[in-house]
């Protein structure tokens, strides 16, 4: 956790080599880790991540999935909303199949559209 705490810092004030260490950790094995290195990316809004955070749509971690639905929300990218939809509905049978209905992704879906659609006005 303390890779995803020094590379969030070095994102931060635009030290590629943060971001790069980000988008590598977003594979680490412990889900935690995951989630933290997508969510910076996302508060990042880093366009470069945009592949390595479409891969994490297919998380085995369902709160992996939630904070690629919104990293990918906060590169205010139109074209990626049929994706985002797509994710989130894979994901409801994944809740369903492991009694995970108290983490409702549809709200996370609602803000990443909303964030993509913003871009519009930029």
């Amino acid at each position: 956790m303390t890779a995803v705490l020094a590379a969030r810092a070095l994102g931060a004030v635009g030290d590629v080599r943060g971001l790069a260490k980000l988008r590598e950790l977003t594979s680490h094995g412990d889900a935690a880790v995951r989630q933290e290195a997508v969510l910076a990316l996302g508060e990042a809004a880093d366009t470069g991540s945009r592949e390595v955070l479409v891969r994490r749509l297919k998380d085995d971690s369902l709160t992996v999935r939630g904070c690629a639905v919104y990293a990918l929300g906060r590169l205010g990218d139109p074209s990626l909303i049929p994706m985002l939809r797509k994710a989130v509905e894979e994901s409801s049978g994944y809740e369903e199949k492991y009694g995970l209905q108290a983490f409702d992704l549809r709200e996370t879906l609602q803000e990443a559209i909303t964030g993509a659609q913003k871009s519009r006005g930029r």
